[in-house]
């Protein structure tokens, strides 16, 4: 098993691997190296900035190979995260109409709402059907890209990439993969999409970078881009050449630490460990999840996501409900000592961005926001557009979207799922 930075399995069970990661210890240990002969990355002279550059390129052209890009037709262009690359790809592109599933996270579906007309996909059972995909783009012929999740971040239901691409070319459109949760699990790869984006701080590389990768030819428009320097030749007045891509979208200093830090997590997880044992390792995890199903139930807990479904591949997500104690207080007493269980749990509590997928699943006609007073409803907020508003601090959503997320990486092994079944057995106790 590799080793993480900071990791203290003493104390400490860490599943909470769907929102970030901690720090491999080779990627660690890489930073401080770049760190020692830091330099500013395509702007200066002298050795380091010679290096600095260099290094940052290298690790450009690292991962264009690991996700099996050419620098003929592809390119990778550095961001700060999933959200940001997804962003960047909206405000470059002039589609028109888009198509999103009814499971994705808001990162991949409001830089889309707020830019173009968006469709929705309606999954069935939660999952992306292949045959409802052909259906909608037979009858939307305008749609112009599909944009989807490669692994939910709630479901832990693996999205069929391949036959999703081969639907959209059947249909000459642009196919958009957030490959945030597949990543850490599975190498993507540029043969299966058009477009993908994905980020370090889900692949044990937390210094704020991620990927945008994809044709050349689709990033080769400006539109509503962010721009300023670094990423132009000469600007003068409305006269502005900008450098080729993928310097056209990097504008900025670039983080030269992060990017070198996601070169070297691929490195690990890709060529050292390998595919083959990323899935062993994912599919133990799930099957172990899948036993303390049955356990959990009897003790008061409302299994969503964790059991295996025939067929499908998943990555190892538990999602639940406590019906005996509040979410928010089972979360407080897994980061507390009960009984024998000293070890804290780290997880997550609330909607995970995922608001349409949560009101399926639960049947609510959203949304559902309340302060201290009680229910609030949207008309007593402040409008800014159409269809979007602000709300004070004290507004939240309704504990009805809420639900419990336990999700395992390759800092867990199939004891951290025993010894959690264990001490969530012990609260309700």
């Amino acid at each position: 098993m590799e080793k993480f930075f900071g990791e203290k399995k003493e104390k400490n069970i860490y599943l909470d691997n769907g929102a970030s990661t901690l720090a491999l210890l080779e990627v660690k240990n890489t930073t401080d190296e770049f760190l020692m002969n830091y330099g500013s990355v395509h702007r200066g002279s002298g050795y380091n900035s010679e290096t600095s550059t260099m290094l940052y390129e290298q690790a450009r052209d690292n991962i264009l190979e690991c996700i099996e890009g050419t620098k003929q037709d592809h390119a990778v262009i550095f961001t700060a995260n999933t959200t940001d690359g997804i962003n960047k790809f909206a405000l470059m592109s002039n589609f028109r109409k888009i198509l999103v599933s009814d499971i994705e996270h808001s990162s991949n579906r409001l830089p889309w709402e707020k830019n173009f007309q968006v469709v929705e996909l309606k999954t069935v059972d939660f999952k992306i059907d292949i045959e409802e995909l052909e259906s909608t783009l037979s009858k939307e012929r305008d749609i112009e890209l599909v944009a989807l999740t490669g692994a939910s971040n709630i479901t832990g239901y693996v999205t069929d990439i391949q036959k999703v691409y081969e639907i959209c070319k059947k249909y000459n459109v642009i196919f958009f993969l957030d490959a945030s949760q597949y990543a850490p699990h599975f190498k993507p790869s540029l043969n299966d999409c058009d477009v993908m984006v994905y980020c370090g701080h889900k692949m044990y590389a937390p210094f704020g970078a991620g990927v945008l990768a994809g044709k050349k030819s689709l990033f080769r428009n400006d539109r509503n881009a962010v721009t300023g320097g670094g990423n132009v030749v000469y600007a003068r007045n409305d006269f502005t050449i900008y450098k080729d891509v993928p310097y056209m979208h990097e504008s900025g200093t670039p983080n030269g630490i992060g990017c070198v830090a996601i070169s070297k997590a691929h490195d690990i997880l890709y060529k050292k460990i390998g595919e083959k044992n990323l899935l062993k390792h994912a599919n133990d995890l799930c099957d172990e999840i899948d036993k303390i199903c049955d356990r959990l139930e009897g003790a008061g807990y409302k299994i969503y996501f964790g059991r295996k479904v025939k067929g499908v591949q998943r990555t190892p997500v538990l999602v639940l409900s406590n019906t005996k104690k509040s979410n928010k207080e089972t979360v407080d007493l897994l980061n507390k000592s009960i009984g024998k269980y000293k070890k804290n749990i780290f997880c997550r509590e609330g909607a995970f961005c995922a608001y349409r997928l949560i009101e399926k699943i639960k049947e609510i006609d959203g949304p559902i926001i309340q302060d201290e007073k009680g229910q609030v409803f949207l008309n007593n907020m402040v409008k800014v557009s159409k269809g979007r508003y602000i709300a004070d601090d004290a507004c939240r959503l309704d504990d009805r979207y809420s639900l419990i997320r336990f999700s395992a990486g390759l800092i867990n092994e199939v004891e951290d799922i025993q010894y959690l079944a264990g001490k969530l057995i012990q609260i309700n106790s």
